[in-house]
């Protein structure tokens, strides 16, 4: 009598069977997590819209969540982290201190925090946009590294438009104000 053959096949079917149903569960499981949701406002909001509201020792991959919130506690995107962190910005070629100074009148607000080298660079990068050279080699060297930046030799105060004049002159008195001079050097 001869032995009979067993099923070779019926393993492998086993094993696709089963990677099968675990990526229709994946794909249910994710489209659960990523459905949109009513608050109680009645307002409609995926996960990706809520703000992180865990205290500041909560870690993403060994970084703390505060790292990433602005001064409202609102979250902040990786590409906006330059715009709202001044030593980011300073080393950042094409980084600017104050982005807006150029388009908006400034607050208190845009400049808490800085220190007194941030809002001394922040202000000169007000005329730097415009090619200012300085007498500073210290802001010389600094402005050099940024790709935006040209020197000017026929740049005048008086290319400032009057915001630009206006938000110098306040980030000058902020300066005065808060003790946060800084003499860069010669």
């Amino acid at each position: 009598m001869k032995p009979k053959k067993q099923n070779a096949w019926l393993p492998v079917t086993i094993v696709l069977g089963c990677l099968i149903a675990a990526i229709i569960v994946l794909i249910i499981v994710m489209v659960l997590v990523n459905r949109p949701h009513i608050s109680a406002s009645g307002k409609e909001s995926t996960p990706a819209d809520t703000e992180i509201t865990e205290t500041a020792d909560t870690y993403v991959e060994g970084m703390q969540l505060d790292e990433f919130s602005t001064k409202s506690g609102q979250t902040v995107d990786a590409e906006e982290e330059d715009d709202n962190n001044p030593e980011a910005a300073m080393d950042n070629p094409d980084g600017f201190l104050l982005p807006e100074s150029a388009d908006r009148e400034l607050t208190e607000d845009d400049l808490e925090g800085m220190t007194a080298q941030e809002l001394n660079y922040a202000k000169n990068e007000i005329y730097a946009r415009h090619g200012r050279v300085f007498q500073s080699s210290e802001l010389n060297d600094y402005f050099s590294t940024k790709n935006w930046y040209e020197a000017d030799e026929d740049f005048e105060d008086k290319d400032l438009s009057k915001l630009e004049a206006k938000n110098a002159d306040f980030i000058a008195k902020y300066q005065k104000d808060n003790d946060l001079t800084y003499k860069p050097a010669k």
